[in-house]
């Protein structure tokens, strides 16, 4: 089970190829009631101004900078309009998460927190090592494991 990190969690059966974290996050918030979809999709529109004002910032320093001084570009990045938006955002952002965390139920809170972090991620979308246990751990007692016939051998080995 080490190594199920490197897995892919896209289906052999999928054409369309890997899922990207960002795919996997709109997938499941789709699937959830309209209202957790609203309110994903308000934080899709608040991450989509975010990055907006970042890659005006990033426009505006570099017509001004003939410098590659990209230290100096990340600590001035913003104007002060810009860094109050960016924080009126970011307190919206955390409102909106937390609402739909009161709206999933409890069994999937973990996942729902995962999503809510990778949302933004490129990344091809890594493989729920849990839920591969889980599978294993369900598979041996459909075939018949018994804790009378395999409790020796597992305090040996485990």
């Amino acid at each position: 089970m080490s190594m199920i990190n490197l897995w892919s969690s896209t289906s052999l059966q999928d054409a369309s190829g890997p899922q990207t974290e960002r795919e996997k996050s709109e997938i499941f918030f789709a699937k959830q009631s309209p209202e957790v979809t609203e309110l994903f999709d308000e934080i899709k529109a608040l991450d989509l101004r975010k990055s907006l004002i970042d890659e005006q910032a990033a426009s505006r320093y570099l017509e001004n900078n003939s410098t590659n001084d990209y230290s100096f570009y990340f600590k001035n990045l913003k104007n002060s309009n810009e860094k109050k938006e960016i924080e009126t955002i970011d307190f919206r952002l955390e409102q909106l998460q937390n609402e739909i965390r009161e709206k999933i139920s409890p069994a999937e809170s973990n996942r729902t927190d995962l999503l809510l972090q990778s949302r933004n991620s490129d990344s091809i979308s890594k493989f729920d090592k849990s839920a591969a246990q889980r599978w294993v751990v369900k598979h041996a007692y459909e075939m018949g494991w018994k804790k009378e016939l395999f409790s020796g051998f597992e305090e040996m080995y485990s």
